[in-house]
């Protein structure tokens, strides 16, 4: 779990993100770290968080998060979802990497290596982990309403794919971003949501308002109703999605 990588945080913190820069690159620390997150099975709060937010925050790291590394499949899909997580998450390329990171983008990839996973024009969404597979099914069930969902995820944090993101809200005009668990406050969904509004001045603005669809602020609780109730679900989205397409309509 994500949550023992705090009883190391001086290590990862203060040592590996660090030791190439201090060294002046004459030293290389090639590390990586493979964690699971999240919620939503009964684990209660202190196996339940996904802090990958806060490791964003630390310069010498990359971080990888691919909605298909747990080996569910939306239904877009048409690759097994392990073959794509196969080239993010890889420990002997990665010793020709340039420092530690949480985990590394795929060796040669291009620049832009966000996944679009379904292609739409009236809303974007911007799912984290599990909660891409749960946009997928949302798009499934807005799509027999005439809504057209874009569904789009990241697969990595830092980097952090802006363009396909931005070129994507700059399509549909909407955008919305859904996570895992995390706390609201200072967190991944709150600087995704953030690039389509302070991307270059002569880029068009999107047309309507950006939601984020969060997990509640306190710590996940082990009865299984109330972590239910802690956690974003397909209708927490659906409505996220309703009230933006509302919102647009009566201006």
């Amino acid at each position: 779990m994500v949550t023992f990588s705090f009883v190391a945080m001086d290590q990862i913190v203060n040592q590996a993100s660090k030791i190439r820069y201090m060294f002046g690159g004459q030293a290389d620390f090639p590390v990586t770290y493979r964690c699971s997150t999240g919620g939503g099975i009964g684990l209660a709060a202190q196996h339940s968080q996904s802090p990958y937010s806060m490791w964003m925050h630390l310069a010498g790291l990359k971080i990888i998060l691919p909605g298909d590394a747990g080996g569910r499949e939306g239904p877009a899909e048409e690759r097994h979802p392990r073959q794509q997580s196969r080239g993010l998450v890889r420990v002997q390329p990665a010793r020709r990497d340039d420092g530690p990171r949480a985990r590394r983008r795929p060796p040669g990839a291009a620049r832009r290596v966000a996944d679009v996973k379904r292609a739409g024009t009236d809303v974007t969404i911007v799912g984290l982990a599990y909660y891409v597979p749960e946009a997928l099914a949302v798009a499934e069930d807005l799509a027999r309403d005439g809504i057209s969902v874009e569904v789009i995820d990241p697969r990595t944090l830092v980097p952090l794919d802006v363009e396909t993101i931005r070129a994507s809200v700059r399509k549909t005009g909407r955008g919305g971003h859904r996570r895992r668990g995390a706390a609201p406050q200072c967190s991944a969904a709150s600087e995704i949501s953030a690039l389509p509004r302070r991307g270059p001045r002569d880029l068009p603005r999107p047309e309507g308002p950006i939601r984020r669809v969060r997990a509640a602020p306190v710590p996940v609780p082990y009865s299984p109703l109330l972590e239910q109730a802690a956690l974003p679900n397909r209708e927490s989205i659906k409505s996220a999605v309703y009230e933006t397409l509302k919102e647009e309509s009566l201006r």
